[in-house]
Parts: structure tokens; C-alpha cells; sequence
């Protein structure tokens, strides 16, 4: 927008479809400011630096109703004059709609009405309550945050179980840091029978084996497994396997039927 084109009231937000980015020269309206350098063409030609970046809280007034929005990414430009730029651009980019009729413009998102835009001076001025400085806008979204949030409750035990058998401890820390997690009760650290069976170990079986064998062939272990999902090549769905107690060799044949078992049996004896 070219300066000379309008004379708009101070703190006044005006609504513009040639502006790429929302933006102020009052940093008080910042909820928090990040620093950036950044370099702005106006319509004239002229260049201004945006010297940093963060969120506004606007009081938006529909038919005497307040809406609060807040604007994302609002640069900071200090010389760019009393007024402040809302982008359409960004506006569209967040999803919202803006509908132009006669001399009002209206900003939606979904079927809500957020806001409204009315010509002043040559200029489309959204209609705003007082400006709200960024103290007062971080509390009322503070407040907003803490409404939202639903607190939850149980014992010491009950937090340690959720959490996947934390300490006792990190469940308290995590208590101190998240006052919607509440722990009711005593909060003594318990025992958990879980956590001690867990890192039980257990003494190695050193007693001799109760059977032993002296030849092959004196015991075989076998298992048949089967039917398979999916065949072989040769259309077998079953093996069969043998390993010997003595030599610990092994031996795997493969079935297309169950009723082969004892025939590779005699084949395995034979062979051995």
C-alpha cells in the first residue's frame, strides 16, 4: 500500500491484498519477539527492514461480539509507520476466506465469521476493540491453555504403571512439571512386584543331565511341522526333522504329505 494513498488512524490494522507478510511498528502488541533482519519493498519503491518476528493477539469486534485471533508470524518493522498490515495473502495461506461486498470485507474460516473489514479513508480498516498489549495477551492465552486441559488423576502406583514402569522418582519430577498430571494419595515411594521380579536373576542350572547317551541312534529328537502357507518349488507344504542326542547332528527332510513321516524315518535309521 502506498503511504500517500491513505491517511489511516494510529493503531489501526488495515487489510491488504499486496502485503506478503501481517505487519507493525508496535512492539508492544508482541507476545514474543524474535529477532530476524529482514528487508521490505513498499509500493513506492522505497525498502524498510522488518527487525523482528512473533505473534499478535487482535480483538476482533463482529456486531459488538469480540473474536480473539492471533496472527502468526507478525514482522516488526519500526519505521514502516503507525499502522499495521494484515496480509489476505497469509490470511488464505492459514486456511481462512475473505469475501469482498460492496465496502465490507469479511474473513472467515470454516462457517465462522471472525472478522470484518470496512473502507475508512481509502483504506479497508478491520474492525478492532482497543489494541491488547503483549502482557495482557500472554496471560488471557495462558488462561485460555489452562481452561483447555484436562487434569488426571491417580496414585503413585497408577503414574508408575501409565508411564511404562518409570521410577517413582521421574514420576514425581514429571508431577512438579505438569500440573495437569495429579497424584493422589501418599507419595512414599512403594514397591512395585513387577519391577522387582523383573531384575530377578536366576542361579545356573549346574546339575548333570538326568539322561545321557552313549551311541547314536540311542535317542532322537524329531518334529514335524506343517502345513506350510506357501508350498516349495516342488510343492511340499511339511518338514521333518531329526537330530541325534549323542552326535547333535541333524537332518531335515522335506514333505509334500504327512504320511511320508514314517517312510524318511526308516530312510534316516538306514542311513545311519
Amino acid at each position: 500500500m502506498d503511504s500517500t494513498s491513505a491517511i489511516v488512524p494510529k493503531a489501526k490494522w488495515v487489510l491488504d491484498s499486496g502485503a506478503t507478510h501481517h505487519m507493525t511498528s508496535d512492539r508492544t502488541q508482541f507476545q514474543a519477539l524474535k529477532p530476524v533482519q529482514r528487508e521490505i519493498s513498499v509500493a513506492n519503491g522505497a525498502t524498510m527492514t522488518a527487525e523482528g518476528e512473533g505473534d499478535i493477539l487482535l480483538n476482533l469486534v463482529v456486531d459488538g461480539v469480540k473474536n480473539q485471533v492471533i496472527l502468526k508470524k507478525v514482522l516488526y518493522v519500526p519505521k514502516m509507520g503507525s499502522s499495521g498490515l494484515v496480509s489476505v495473502r497469509c490470511i488464505q495461506a492459514a486456511g481462512g476466506v475473505v469475501t469482498c461486498a460492496g465496502n465490507t470485507v469479511s474473513i472467515t474460516h470454516g462457517e465462522k465469521l471472525h472478522g470484518i473489514a470496512k473502507v475508512e479513508q481509502n483504506a479497508y480498516i478491520l474492525q478492532t476493540a482497543d489494541p491488547i498489549a503483549a502482557n495482557t495477551a500472554v496471560g488471557i492465552v495462558e488462561q485460555a491453555r489452562v481452561a483447555r486441559v484436562d487434569k488426571k488423576h491417580g496414585s503413585l502406583v497408577d503414574w508408575h504403571r501409565r508411564l511404562g514402569h518409570v521410577s517413582f522418582d521421574k514420576v514425581k519430577q514429571l508431577a512438579n512439571d505438569h500440573p495437569e498430571m495429579v497424584i493422589d494419595g501418599n507419595r512414599t515411594n512403594p514397591t512395585c512386584v513387577s519391577c522387582v521380579a523383573a531384575k530377578l536373576t536366576r542361579t545356573p542350572n549346574s546339575s548333570p543331565a538326568t539322561r545321557t547317551t552313549t551311541a547314536p541312534l540311542q535317542l532322537i529328537h524329531t518334529d514335524l511341522a506343517g502345513p506350510m502357507k506357501t508350498a516349495s518349488l516342488g510343492g511340499a507344504r511339511y518338514y521333518l526333522l531329526f537330530i541325534d542326542d549323542y552326535s547333535r547332528y541333524t537332518t531335515v527332510y522335506i514333505l509334500c504329505q504327512k504320511s511320508e513321516t514314517f517312510s524318511k524315518f526308516q530312510e534316516y535309521c538306514h542311513k545311519r
